[in-house]
């Protein structure tokens, strides 16, 4: 099951149910490592793969390293970041997993402010290496967890989509032809500009 939606940024997102065949569940700890990881790669060892979770998967920083981090509410990070440092993978309570976060010397400079681990979001490295992008891979297997992607997953497109253009008014004494009319408006445009026109157009109207 998915869906996509609409970020502030303007960048389609999206949220991705996958059921697992019985012989494909991750049951223990050490299942859940090969597949997901939530610590900075190996420079040396795995210099592409470090590249892609330097960019894409480091939070923040915020916490009191950046206390003017969008994701600050009430003083404290909304997504719990930075996490504790943690040796071993295992479920808590709530269904959650907490990933293996060692406490190691190696740590990605962002901000000026260097992220250890406890700043790294659970990654897939196959995943991380083909698409080179954000993709946040978590594990699931208890109902308060599974009814929080539920909720994503069934929430639905934005209501209302809608576009505003400007319309050229012909002047008198103008000749072109309606090809060349729509050749010279193709020309001028500017679809990055109307795009983030239309996105201030989207939240003024609903804010």
């Amino acid at each position: 099951m998915y869906t996509v939606e609409f970020q502030k940024r303007g960048l389609p997102h999206a949220h991705i149910l996958l059921f697992m065949h019985a012989k494909s569940k991750l049951p223990t700890s050490d299942d859940i490592d090969k597949l997901i990881s939530a610590e900075i790669p190996d420079k040396e060892k795995e210099p592409e793969l470090y590249e892609v979770i330097k960019n894409s998967m480091i939070h923040g920083p915020c916490g009191s390293a950046n206390v003017k981090s969008p994701c600050m509410v009430d003083g404290e990070c909304s997504k719990l970041y930075p996490k504790k440092h943690q040796d071993i993978t295992k479920v808590g309570s709530d269904g959650y997993p907490i990933y293996r976060r060692r406490k190691i010397d190696d740590y990605v400079e962002k901000g000026g402010i260097k992220c250890d681990n406890r700043y790294v979001m659970p990654y897939n490295k196959k995943f991380s290496l083909r698409y080179n992008a954000h993709i946040n891979v978590e594990w699931c297997n208890q109902n308060d967890s599974i009814k929080y992607l539920f909720k994503y997953i069934n929430k639905g497109p934005d209501k209302v989509i809608f576009i505003v253009e400007p319309t050229q008014q012909a002047t008198a004494g103008d000749s072109e032809t309606p090809q060349q009319e729509q050749r010279s408006a193709e020309k001028k445009k500017n679809e990055i500009k109307d795009w983030f026109d239309c996105r201030l157009v989207y939240f003024s109207v609903f804010s």
